[in-house]
């Protein structure tokens, strides 16, 4: 067939229509890479390492540099808004902690070798509320300074050919509710303050429904894929009960993303979800997901048997194990991840994009990563 545009080849594979080669997602903030290890894949590639810019400062990714991009033919371009943080800094001048728009606080976490390695949460701000004051919480609104030459990048990430990514606004309806009142509350409320967590997912709903539309007015028009996150499972089974999950969650984000087809009907909705999720996968296709990230290698998450069952009606995007193979694997190892997931997630040909199972961490050595994308390059037909 005909060589296709980049955007056009992810369309394609999304539609399960033929491609002319798989597509490939690199970057964006579940399929990213580490700053410390993509400093060391730039050594190894003897690409000279220019001042590597960070795109996600919690998890310490790093922004791709074109010339990566373009060397192993990604077909993606991600965009992301840019909230304002508050920060603290040590002596060294590294950031020692920080304050999200949502009052969340980070910590830096870092050793010897790896400083820093990432940020983590430690506070939640409304662990301790009663119900008024979870009502009373203020939302951030976006203000414009988040999206300053969003529009213009997105535009001309598309007049380039390429499929661009709207990277999410936020943790999803789920995941916000749990950060807002920490792991621990929202487990207990579930059972002893149903109230307090109907009361903050109707609010992250709306949030949401605010955030997205604000965000795609500024580049929805160039946009492919809409990037909504919301972990929904652990390594061996869904986080909630399914039936609980079907009844707090799934209506909420039906409704968000129809309110997104109704307005933005040309793009295309991808979930990341880590985790043990394949009971709801069906709930998941049923309320509008265009394609699923990271089909993780976990239990239950059988890759030939939910390309069998699923493949039809979504898309996989990823699958490459970066849990125990790309860290700890050889080179030869990971040539064969790379083939297994390319036998049973794309063994049609078609509605999978290629991408490791989530970001790539400080600890992956470079010659995995290049083995990955040389594998790629000979196993493809």
């Amino acid at each position: 067939m005909n060589k296709l545009l980049p955007r056009e080849r992810i369309e394609h594979a999304i539609l399960h229509k033929d491609v002319d080669r798989i597509p490939r997602d690199f970057g964006g903030p579940v399929s990213g890479i580490a700053k410390i290890a993509y400093e060391k894949l730039l050594d190894f590639w003897k690409i000279p390492i220019k001042e590597i810019r960070i795109s996600d400062l919690e998890q310490q990714l790093a922004i791709i540099d074109e010339e990566v991009l373009t060397k192993l033919m990604i077909d993606t371009r991600h965009i992301g808004m840019n909230p304002p943080i508050r920060e603290t800094f040590s002596h060294d001048g590294t950031i020692k902690s920080f304050i999200n728009v949502f009052g969340m606080e980070y910590q830096k976490i870092g050793t010897s070798e790896y400083d820093p390695l990432y940020y983590e949460m430690v506070s939640y701000p409304l662990a301790e509320a009663s119900l008024i004051g979870v009502r009373e919480y203020e939302f951030p609104s976006p203000a414009k300074e988040w999206f300053v030459n969003c529009s213009k990048i997105t535009k001309t990430c598309w007049e380039k050919g390429y499929a661009v990514v709207a990277d999410p606004v936020s943790g999803g309806i789920l995941e916000q509710t749990i950060w807002l009142r920490g792991n621990h509350k929202f487990l207990s409320d579930l059972y002893e303050n149903r109230e307090i967590v109907i009361e903050l997912l109707d609010r992250n709903l709306t949030h949401q429904l605010e955030m997205w539309e604000s965000w795609l007015n500024e580049v929805g028009e160039w946009t492919t894929i809409a990037l909504y996150g919301d972990d929904y499972g652990t390594q061996e089974r869904p986080l909630l009960h399914p039936q609980m999950w079907r009844d707090l969650v799934k209506p909420r984000v039906k409704k968000l993303i129809q309110t997104i087809k109704k307005n933005f009907s040309r793009i295309k909705i991808q979930l990341h979800s880590c985790g043990s999720i394949a009971e709801i996968i069906p709930d998941l296709i049923e309320i509008g997901f265009d394609v699923l990230n990271p089909v993780q290698p976990s239990k239950g998450m059988d890759h030939a048997s939910l390309k069998q069952k699923f493949g039809s009606k979504i898309a996989f995007h990823g699958g490459v194990d970066t849990q125990e193979v790309l860290p700890r694997g050889t080179p030869s190892e990971v040539e064969k991840e790379v083939q297994r997931v390319l036998t049973t997630l794309a063994s049609d040909h078609t509605g999978y994009i290629f991408a490791t199972a989530h970001n790539i961490l400080a600890d992956v050595p470079p010659e995995n990563i290049s083995a990955a994308f040389e594998a790629l390059d000979q196993l493809e037909p």
